[in-house]
Order: structure tokens, then C-alpha cells, then sequence
């Protein structure tokens, strides 16, 4: 089908605009669709007004962006206002912030300064000794602390480099950063958004999408230009039902003919692209496709509508990333999704929240959610396709605590039948595997003779749980047999030199499939109840070889037994498809997650879930 064709609006919705509070785009952006400002980080009220952690802040400066992790120590008052906010004694983490999930525990200490009110005790570590400074150690609730001894240098908590107050600094790094050294002038460590001796410079691509050119990135909020809003500022239109139109009205009117998608705008309190910690705010790129896809869909409008009464799917942007691979993301999700079907229940209760899908790129993808409507009924993105019934999880990722918790006891990670794997973000721009990939496919097309029948460069590990028992089978039964046409470790010429790769997966999906395929290696894939990247739409059986754990010791047979002729058509079923396998430098992953998405709303048409 023709993904990229435009759809006519029709006659039905008219472009309509509602006013914010006077002065929201002052410090936020309005929302024209809502009639809401749009507040940066740790702000609050009709224009973003009130300052939610303002003791988390340096100082009273407008520049200065509330600090939220645990790299830098803080006033004693900080934690209170970020605990009143945000901290859930049930789980014992906060739902806001954080790749790993933070914890008062990790704290070793906060200070006060004595006789300073509470709206004045800011972040801006003091300078040492100071005896009109007091030290505390926090309870988990941080209501009741216990003093402790001064400290002797103040050090930020997780790399442990010394810190001064930022007055030590270059123009107290424009009050976006925290001041490290022991004497003047100290050097600045910027926030997200933000670079120079002095911080002073705006850095947009440190945001979502670049904030589309038309704005300022603070600290992973877009500040934009008045007339747009969103997330990364994409927003321009909104729409609203011409009253006589029945279906529209009764937002029955979604196209029934093309994909047609729309992207919630959420509050920084529900979802938002956190810094990991303080100052720190990059994340292994392998984990980036949620990015990629969202950066990618938001100048996409052949399929992305501003009109969601037109739309077929709805996007919610979780960010799930920023919650890593932990049962973190349990509470996360829940939290997102009853928001949008509390706030939007006219869209949310179309299908039961069955037409809206989420990404979700950390390890075990949605392996950890919870039985619950609310989280499950979303279609989701993940690299893990593990579809199996609770009494079979034995030996796979998490076993342990799958079986013992409260997940889906039908399908546990993934469901074919909505769900989507798409491959994870391992092949960047400029990389050699792309720029040779012509080459190396032009020789294996002619037919070329490779060094090794086989290749696997991963490791082994001692749980079977780590692969579902697919790399001891490997390593015992091929490996062990010592055998020369057999290749363990190496870089990435490897797969340009092996007919075959192994292609299992490690502790919540596998990283490897990319390579092979760039690489013109026939994928042997083994991972027994696990679906691949886009396997509702690529045709598996033309280019790979799939096996099961228990098949591993025949594995050397039956791959000598196959003939040149069916090697060469094999890759020739590979070089036709190997732009799905990547997101960056041309790679098509993004337009097959649109297919696959098509597919599995189809699916929903026909009741399939």
C-alpha cells in the first residue's frame, strides 16, 4: 500500500484555536489545541508561573533549570519539594526522572544553610568551611534527618569530581550547570541543551527533533518561537468538528483508507526527556530507535495529522528509554496511559486504548508490564518479540521474576497479533557497514567463496536464561568440535568473510541482526518463542535460516548441505530488504514500522485483538 500519499481533510473539521493565559509564552509555549501553556521543567500554573522545585534551582535567576538527579548534592529542601512531587513510597522511586529509577537511599547527605528561608535554600553547593552550613542524612522520606559531621570537600555523587559554588565559575555558567574544580576559575558541566566555557550556548539537537528549528533547548525542554508547540515545537494547527457533520461529531470520521496518525503532547510531570542525572544526559545509541522513529514521524505529514479525528492510531510519546530496562517502566507506563484515557477519553475509549501504540527500546521491551488493561490493550514497539505462555517461561530473560509477578499469563512479552519488533538502533550514519554494503553485496551476488562457514563473535555467559539456552547449546555442540570452518570472535569484517551467522539473542533481544545482513551473512537465527524485526512484513523463510535449541547440535550439518545456488538466492532475498535493519544514513526502518503498523490496525479492523 501506498504509506506516503496524502488524504484529503474533507469538509468535515475547520481549523479552530484556543487562547492561553496571558504571559505563557513568556516561559512556555500555548498549546493552541488545548488552550494549556506548555511549561518547561519543574514549572507549573496557567503561565508557567510557579516554580514546582525551586529549591533545586542555583538561584532566583529566570536562566536557572531546576536539578533533579543525584550527581549533585543539594539543599535538604530540594529533596522535600522533589518527594512531595514525585516520589511513590509503594514502589520507593520516583516516577519522573531517571534511567535508573532514583532512590533517597543513594544520597549520602543534603545541607541547610542556617536562618535562610525555605524559598531561599538554593542548590549552589556552598564553599567550604562554612559554619552557617549544616549537614543531614536523609531518611527515605526525607521528613526526618539526622545531622551529621560537616564535610570536608563536596564532591557531585556519582563520578565524584570536586564541585564549588558557581560563583567560582565563568558567569556562574549562566546558572545552567554545576561548577567543577578547587580553585578559580572552576570549568562549567552544562546541562542538557546547553555548551562554552560558560554555558551560554544553545545546543537544539540536544532536544527531541531539534526542537524542528524553531526553538531553545532547555534542558530537554523546546522553548519555541510564538504560534508553535509540542515537545520539539511541530505543532502549528488545530481542528475541531464542523457541528453538522454527525461523524465527525461522534469521531467516527477516521480514515479508513490510509495510515493516518496523531502525536499527544504530554506534560513534563507524565513524560519528558530527561537528563539521566545531573549534567549527564547521553545514552548508549544502540537503545535510540524511539528517537529515531519519533524524530523521523514528526515531519512525516503524509501519515502524521494534527487532527485527531481523523486519525486511525494515536502515538504516545512514553520515553520509556529515559525509565531504562527495569520494572520502572511497569510504574512509568501505567502512570502515561491513565493519563491520556483520563484526559482524552473521547479518543482513548474509541477502542480501548487497542489503536494507540507506544515504543518501548529497553531491555526485555514490554516484557515487564503488568496485566492491566490500561497497559497492555496499547500496541508496542520493543526489539523483543518473545511470545510465550507463562508455564513455558523457563530458561529466558527475567524468568524468575516473570512467573512470580503480575504479567500477561497468555503471551507474557509480545503478541503477534498487535505488537511490532523493530530492529534496534546498531548502524549509524557514515558508518563503514553502510557506505560498503553495495560492495560487499555486489561480490557475494557474483558468488563469492568466504573464509568461514560460520561466524559468531558475541559471548556465552553461564545463565541459560541470558539467550534461553541458545549460546551453551552453541558453544558446547559447534564450538567444542574445533572445527576450522568455524569463526568465535573477531570485528565486524567477520560477517563479510562467514556464508552463515549466528543469530541469538542476549538477556531482552539481540543486537547482531543489522551486522549480519549488512554484512551479506545468512542470519541462523535461534530464539526459540521469539518473533524478529518485522516479521509480519519481511520474508524470513527467503533469507534466513531459523533453528531451534534443540536442533544446535545438527547445526554444522545441515548448514554444509546447502548448495551454492540457494546461498546466492538467499542473499539476494537479503540485499532486497537490508535498508529495513537500520534507522540513520538511509536506512528504511521507520517505513517498515509504518507497514507493520498498517498491518496490525488492520488486525484491530478485523478483530484480531
Amino acid at each position: 500500500c501506498d504509506l506516503h500519499s496524502f488524504v484529503d481533510r474533507g469538509l468535515g473539521w475547520k481549523e479552530s484555536s484556543k487562547q492561553c493565559a496571558p504571559g505563557c509564552e513568556k516561559k512556555g509555549n500555548c498549546n493552541q489545541e488545548t488552550g494549556l501553556c506548555e511549561c518547561p521543567l519543574g514549572f507549573k500554573g496557567p503561565a508557567c508561573e510557579v516554580s514546582v522545585w525551586q529549591a533545586c534551582r542555583t538561584s532566583n535567576d529566570e536562566k536557572a533549570i531546576p536539578f533533579y538527579g543525584t550527581a549533585l548534592p543539594k539543599s535538604c529542601e530540594c529533596w522535600r519539594q522533589l518527594l512531595n512531587t514525585s516520589y511513590d513510597p509503594i514502589a520507593r522511586r520516583y516516577h519522573l526522572l531517571s534511567a535508573d529509577p532514583l532512590k533517597v537511599a543513594h544520597v549520602p547527605y543534603c545541607y541547610e544553610r542556617k536562618g535562610v528561608p525555605p524559598e531561599k535554600q538554593f542548590s549552589d553547593v556552598p564553599r567550604l568551611p562554612d559554619s552557617k552550613v549544616s549537614f543531614y542524612v536523609m531518611t527515605p522520606d526525607a521528613v526526618m534527618m539526622d545531622a551529621m559531621q560537616p564535610v570536608k570537600e563536596i564532591k557531585a555523587f556519582n563520578d565524584q569530581k570536586p564541585l564549588q559554588p558557581l560563583d567560582a565559575c565563568p558567569d556562574r555558567c549562566n546558572e545552567r550547570g554545576m561548577c567543577e574544580g578547587q580553585s578559580k576559575p572552576g570549568t562549567c558541566r552544562c546541562r542538557k541543551g546547553w555548551e562554552g566555557t560558560a554555558c551560554e550556548k544553545n545546543v537544539p539537537s540536544h532536544c527531541m527533533n531539534g526542537c524542528s528549528g524553531r526553538g531553545e533547548c532547555q534542558s530537554g525542554f523546546c522553548k519555541c518561537v510564538a504560534g508553535y508547540w509540542g515537545l520539539d515545537c511541530s505543532r502549528s494547527r488545530a481542528y475541531e468538528a464542523e457541528a453538522s457533520r454527525v461523524l465527525e461529531v461522534n469521531g467516527t470520521a477516521y480514515s479508513r483508507t490510509r495510515l493516518r496518525i496523531y502525536r499527544y503532547e504530554l506534560p513534563w510531570h507524565i513524560a519528558f526527556p530527561t537528563e539521566l542525572d545531573d549534567c549527564w544526559w547521553s545514552y548508549d545509541a544502540m537503545y535510540g530507535a524511539f528517537e529515531q522513529f519519533y524524530n523521523q514521524f514528526s515531519g512525516d505529514w503524509a501519515v502524521r495529522t494534527e487532527n485527531p479525528g481523523e486519525a486511525n492510531l494515536f502515538y504516545v510519546p512514553v520515553l520509556g528509554m529515559y525509565r531504562g530496562g527495569t520494572d520502572a517502566i511497569n510504574h512509568h507506563v501505567r502512570k502515561v496511559m491513565h493519563f491520556v484515557r483520563d484526559t482524552y477519553p473521547h479518543l482513548y475509549n474509541r477502542n480501548q486504548g487497542r489503536d494507540h501504540f507506544i515504543f518501548l527500546s529497553g531491555d526485555r521491551g514490554a516484557c515487564w508490564l503488568f496485566d492491566e488493561p490500561e497497559i497492555q490493550n496499547p500496541i508496542k514497539l520493543t526489539h523483543f518479540g518473545l511470545q510465550v505462555k507463562m508455564a513455558e517461561y523457563i530458561d529466558m530473560p527475567g524468568w524468575d521474576v516473570q512467573v512470580q509477578g503480575r504479567h500477561n499469563p497468555h503471551y507474557e512479552c509480545f503478541k503477534f497479533e498487535k505488537d511490532v519488533v523493530v530492529p534496534c538502533n546498531e548502524i549509524h550514519t557514515g558508518s563503514s557497514e553502510i557506505h560498503d554494503v553495495h560492495k560487499v553485496y555486489e561480490a557475494a551476488l557474483a558468488g563469492e567463496d568466504r573464509k568461514y562457514l560460520l561466524y559468531f563473535g558475541g559471548g556465552f555467559r553461564h545463565t541459560r536464561s541470558y539467550s534461553g539456552g541458545a549460546r551453551q547449546a552453541y558453544k558446547q555442540h559447534v564450538l567444542s568440535k574445533n572445527d576450522p570452518r568455524v569463526k568465535d570472535g573477531g570485528h565486524i569484517d567477520m560477517y563479510r568473510e562467514s556464508v552463515f551467522c549466528f543469530n541469538p539473542y542476549g538477556d531482552g533481544w539481540g543486537n547482531r541482526l543489522p551486522h549480519i545482513i549488512l554484512g551479506a551473512c545468512i542470519p541462523v537465527t535461534v530464539q526459540d518463542h521469539v518473533h524478529q524485526p518485522f516479521d509480519e512484513v519481511l520474508p524470513y523463510q527467503e533469507f534466513s535460516i531459523q533453528m531451534r535449541v534443540e536442533d544446535v547440535p545438527d547445526m554444522l550439518d545441515v548448514l554444509a548441505a546447502v548448495d551454492k545456488d540457494t546461498i546466492i538466492r538467499m542473499r539476494r532475498a537479503m540485499y532486497q530488504i537490508y535498508r529495513s535493519m537500520y534507522w540513520e544514513g538511509g536506512g528504511m526502518a521507520y517505513n517498515y514500522t509504518l507497514l507493520a503498523l498498517k498491518r496490525k490496525l488492520c488486525n484491530l479492523w478485523g478483530r484480531h485483538y
